[in-house]
């Protein structure tokens, strides 16, 4: 099975046509700006990165675990910091950095098809060091330089699958409120990841103010690597690496999102990013908006030609959603998109009514799923057991995102609410007393009560910048003059919507 499902992880590689390289201006458009220069590494910098370590992470090919390097952090931060500069300043990157074994990751359908499994790459520990510090000082100048586009939420502080479902929710309700038809077209790579090429990402690198010196040394990390798939004991045999990023690595994610950083440049329509999963919408008045939508995706495809990202289309989709929506047909190439009434998105569903009466009943259907297998497995129900076990796998499903999701119908409310009456009163000492005695015994509130606090919270992070989302979008804030009390005061138009 090992061989199998590398000679399929190898087959989904770029073969990179460098015969035409496209042309890439600087993305400082007319700025002043200093090319990123080298790191310099210091002891103190390697110290802390090995401090930051998780002890129980997998080693790499090489069999260095990380709980080694805690062990002997204060002797080994020198040597490493010496070895790391080294590699920066000479380019040259050790083939055992180079090397991973592919843990391949199930995803759904049948276990026997090799395309139903991801491969995450388990490289060498030392390696990810250096790639933690090189990361760093990449996102530092990104964003001190404001160069990630923000329809960006994947892998940056402060963005997150919740800031990119807020926008997207805010912007959509806000116009079917309005009494506004609105068109999504969910996109999909084929193999996204696996598929940059390397050449072009040198490219983007450039483009984005990176200095030759850091070029060349993630030149030196991206080419001439190989992998090998370990799946219970058995061990493919080593196939080259020809293009993508490693899925697992610790600076594959920040390159993967340099390369599709452009991707919505020219796009007129509302683009919303989480690392690959993307999607467009936009607010339909006339045929004019529905060419307009349909022009994008005919731009989307030469970007995604022109750089060599592929999209599925078979697996884009269309949610048509709002009053008097046409339902319009929209084509990717020769293929016409495929119309659907929900779609997972960052893991919500969807819905193309926009309620979220679904979602409420997937999330209790997994949260009762769960509670039933600790009900099952658990003899000695005990509240000191069944509360931490139901607050780390059974709760967390029924919150996940929910603060731009939350339900406003009762029967929606009773029905999350519900999970936790029955999980509570698993407990045997607790079963004959009332629900709010049980939450009192058992130091819990209400999910509903978690859900006020949580909106609270969630609203000072994005008043006070601690979300790295525009306020603007959600609110009208007047400033006070007032030496006491908060300073602003919120003028915020509801929607009813939800």
């Amino acid at each position: 099975m090992a061989e199998n499902l590398n000679e399929y992880f190898s087959s989904v590689f770029t073969r990179e046509d460098i015969s035409i390289l496209p042309v890439l201006e600087t993305k400082f458009e007319g700025r002043e700006f200093d090319y990123l220069g080298q790191l310099i590494v210091t002891p103190t910098m390697v110290a802390m990165k090995i401090r930051d370590m998780k002890d129980n992470k997998s080693p790499g090919v090489d069999g260095i675990p990380p709980k080694l390097l805690l062990e002997i952090v204060e002797q080994i931060s020198i040597p490493l910091a010496t070895v790391f500069n080294l590699s920066l300043e000479e380019g040259i990157v050790p083939l055992e950095w180079k090397e991973a074994n592919i843990i391949p990751l199930f995803k759904k359908g049948s276990r026997n098809k090799s395309e139903n499994y991801r491969p995450v790459s388990l490289t060498s520990v030392i390696c990810k060091l250096l790639e933690r510090l090189i990361k760093d000082h990449l996102v530092d100048f990104l964003v001190k330089n404001k160069l990630i586009n923000p329809s960006q939420h994947g892998f940056l502080k402060a963005r997150s699958c919740l800031t990119n479902m807020l926008c997207f929710l805010e912007d959509v309700t806000k116009w079917v409120d309005e009494g506004s038809p609105v068109d999504i077209i969910y996109l999909d790579f084929k193999k996204a990841f696996d598929k940059v090429p390397h050449q072009r990402l040198l490219l983007k690198l450039k483009a984005h103010g990176i200095g030759n010196g850091m070029i060349n040394w993630i030149e030196k990390w991206l080419i001439d690597r190989r992998q090998r798939v370990v799946v219970d004991g058995e061990v493919s045999n080593w196939k080259s690496v020809l293009s993508g990023v490693p899925q697992g690595s610790v600076l594959g994610p920040i390159l993967f999102l340099i390369y599709i950083n452009d991707l919505d440049d020219d796009i007129t329509s509302k683009v919303l990013k989480f690392a690959d999963d993307t999607k467009v919408f936009r607010k339909i008045k006339s045929d004019a908006d529905r060419q307009h939508l349909q022009d994008d995706l005919n731009k989307l495809i030469e970007w995604s030609e022109k750089w060599q990202m592929l999209f599925n289309f078979g697996k884009c989709k269309c949610l048509h959603t709002g009053h008097g929506n046409e339902d319009a047909q929209y084509t990717m190439g020769d293929t016409v998109l495929n119309t659907t009434l929900k779609e997972k998105d960052l893991g919500l569903t969807i819905s193309a009514d926009m309620k979220v009466s679904e979602q409420c009943g997937i999330a209790t259907a997994k949260g009762n799923q769960i509670r039933g297998l600790i009900r099952r497995n658990i003899v000695y129900k005990e509240k000191e057991l069944i509360i931490p076990l139901y607050k780390t796998i059974v709760r967390p499903h029924l919150e996940y995102c929910i603060l731009a999701w939350r339900p406003y119908r009762k029967k929606d409310i009773d029905m999350l609410e519900r999970v936790q009456r029955r999980a509570t009163k698993m407990i045997q000492k607790l079963r004959n007393i009332s629900y709010e005695m049980r939450l009192r015994e058992c130091g819990l509130t209400t999910l509903e009560t978690r859900r006020l606090r949580g909106d609270q919270i969630e609203v000072f992070k994005i008043l006070n910048g601690y979300e790295n989302i525009n306020r603007n979008i959600f609110f009208t804030v007047k400033e006070e003059r007032r030496t006491r009390g908060y300073g602003v005061t919120l003028c915020m138009q509801l929607s009813d919507h939800f």
